[in-house]
């Protein structure tokens, strides 16, 4: 298999020496094998094993499922920033990179509708933080000033947290984005949603219904 790959996805399987990356590329390369040649289908299939598949759910329901997982991620991470910074959560939590990057958004919308404009201005920080993107949010938790404020709700593996957010946040896009749906291929279908799912359970959340 790995003879008859191109040249980039085998050098980005060589290039993968942390246990993050580790994890994504034997997840990827396994289900590969299992739609190629059934290999290992009884693991795939038992309910106690990681099953890379998408469910079949309905897709009002699968945005449900990425829009509280958005904001629950969001209600988390500004609980734990207050406990640490208090009222300055916002200023002193989060980069100059991620604020930037909510600035400029924010920017955006008001140039798109000016007679917003006040409203936009008295925005508070929970409500600024809504026009970050998922991976500012994974930005603000592997933060090496905050690691220690979520390492306990992602049981310490920040190197899954990078990867497992990787496949959320491509797939949220493209969910978010019907002109980019129908490139999502079945692997990144089933590892996105593995990835979802991952990200709640850390959330102490069901990982296939909003509760």
């Amino acid at each position: 298999k790995l003879k008859n790959m191109d040249a980039q996805r085998r050098n980005e399987i060589r290039s993968g020496s942390n246990k993050g990356l580790v994890l994504r590329n034997t997840q990827m390369i396994l289900w590969d094998l299992n739609q190629e040649s059934g290999f290992g289908q009884e693991l795939w299939n038992s309910p106690k094993s990681w099953n890379p598949g998408e469910p079949p759910i309905e897709e009002t329901k699968l945005l449900e499922l990425i829009d509280d997982t958005e904001i629950k991620l969001r209600n988390m991470i500004v609980g734990k920033l207050k406990l640490n910074y208090g009222n300055n959560w916002y200023k002193e939590g989060l980069n100059s990179n991620i604020k930037g990057y909510i600035t400029n958004v924010i920017e955006q919308e008001i140039s798109k509708f000016p007679y917003k404009k006040e409203e936009f201005d008295s925005l508070s920080d929970e409500e600024k933080l809504k026009f970050s993107a998922t991976s500012n949010l994974k930005d603000v938790i592997i933060d090496g000033r905050n690691w220690k404020l979520f390492e306990d709700v992602f049981n310490k593996w920040q190197e899954c947290v990078k990867v497992q957010f990787g496949f959320f946040e491509n797939y949220r896009n493209k969910y978010k984005h019907p002109e980019r749906k129908d490139k999502l291929d079945e692997v990144e279908r089933g590892l996105g949603f593995f990835g979802m799912g991952w990200i709640r359970r850390c959330l102490k959340l069901n990982p296939k219904k909003v509760s």
